[in-house]
């Protein structure tokens, strides 16, 4: 069946990774039903949209959208945009605001440092969201999963080492048993979690200490198994387009007991997605396609730095991740329901993590995530279309 898939990255690069993806489009029999935005940035150097618009006219649509037209497009929802920071990985959010209001089947959420691997189809992989499939399901002894044990992971010396993706909870590590032995489970795919060879998407304090690369083992997909919890990111995720009103970006550069946190705003969106994936009775598969991270230049002790609250909150609220929301006729009202059952479970928490500006945190997300349903609801054409 074709389908509107709608690919969104953000950029303070020169567009060089978008022939990349036009490439990957070749072998993908209905890439004129393939959309790309490029959310650009004040940063944003002009390079990048000349380069895109004297490349319009081959392969795929790649649409740059720069500062002024994505304000325009937000006009009609000022509590929404006043939300969406400049100089910030978080105005991917417009990108599946476009996404949602162009009515794509399927939305890839990707990296600019993320490249299609050819011996993985890109497209075709992420076209099994919004389509009823049997995998093997993935085992765990203590129901967190962890993805990167799908992948050959070498450290810096070149010996095989164990990883955990970014925002995989420390207070599970290293007793979870991972496998993908399980029984073939059947359902509605709403999520494809892709991964990454080369530079994998792990924590600060993991790249420090191990210096690790990674490769594909094998191009088979896995179920993720039911109440199993594993981080998603932004890096190669796709989603069903009834799914997009669970999937908010979550707002960074808050601070978290006097530390400043970011680089987790993916991890939590992702999380709150696969619980409202679990309340309307949908699945979420890993595996293929990969993705290449040829990593941008990072300071990784700067990112040590800003990971660490994320790290704790994640840590602090694996008990509230494991417990399974109500059954849920769409996503919008699964998140709806979670943002103010979180809100609820943030406001009783003690301990030194929890500082009026921690509890002023989830105050704030409440607002943020009840603001993107009903822009994302008024973008749909109300709550009856999310319905699934």
């Amino acid at each position: 069946m074709e389908k509107q898939i709608g690919i969104v990255v953000t950029t303070i690069s020169d567009g060089a990774f978008v022939d990349t993806y036009r490439s990957a489009a070749g072998s993908y029999p209905c890439s004129q039903d393939i959309s790309m935005y490029v959310i650009g940035d004040v940063n944003t150097p002009p390079e990048c949209q000349r380069r895109i618009e004297q490349a319009r006219d081959h392969g795929i649509l790649v649409k740059y959208v720069d500062v002024p037209e994505q304000e325009e497009f937000l006009r009609p929802f000022p509590k929404m945009a006043r939300l969406i920071p400049l100089r910030s990985d978080q105005r991917r959010n417009i990108g599946f605001l476009m996404a949602l209001h162009d009515h794509c089947d399927v939305l890839i959420s990707v990296d600019d440092d993320n490249f299609p691997s050819f011996e993985s189809p890109f497209f075709e992989h992420h076209a099994v969201v919004g389509t009823d499939q049997a995998f093997v399901s993935t085992r765990s002894r203590n129901h967190w999963f962890n993805t990167a044990s799908l992948l050959e992971v070498s450290d810096g010396s070149g010996h095989a080492c164990t990883i955990y993706p970014r925002g995989y909870p420390h207070s599970r590590r290293f007793n979870d048993a991972s496998s993908v032995d399980g029984e073939s489970v059947a359902g509605r795919v709403a999520v494809n979690v892709g991964l990454w060879t080369g530079d994998p998407d792990v924590d600060a304090a993991t790249r420090l200490v191990t210096a690790c690369t990674s490769r594909a083992s094998n191009q088979r997909r896995y179920m993720l198994g039911s109440r199993q919890r594993a981080p998603i990111n932004s890096q190669n995720t796709s989603l069903l387009w009834h799914a997009i009103p669970a999937y908010y970006f979550v707002l960074m550069r808050q601070d978290i007991a006097g530390m400043q946190m970011d680089r987790f705003g993916d991890i939590f969106s992702g999380y709150f997605l696969q619980l409202c994936v679990e309340a309307t009775g949908h699945r979420i598969c890993l595996g293929p396609p990969y993705v290449h991270q040829d990593r941008n230049v990072h300071n990784i002790l700067r990112d040590l730095r800003l990971e660490v609250p994320g790290m704790m909150l994640i840590d602090a609220m694996t008990d509230f991740l494991e417990e399974a929301l109500p059954r849920a006729t769409s996503y919008s009202e699964a998140y709806l329901c979670l943002a103010d059952r979180l809100l609820e479970w943030s406001q009783k928490q003690q301990g030194d993590l929890w500082t009026s500006s921690t509890r002023q945190f989830f105050i704030a997300l409440n607002g943020a995530m009840r603001e993107w349903i009903a822009t994302c609801v008024s973008l749909a054409g109300g709550q009856s279309a999310l319905k699934v």
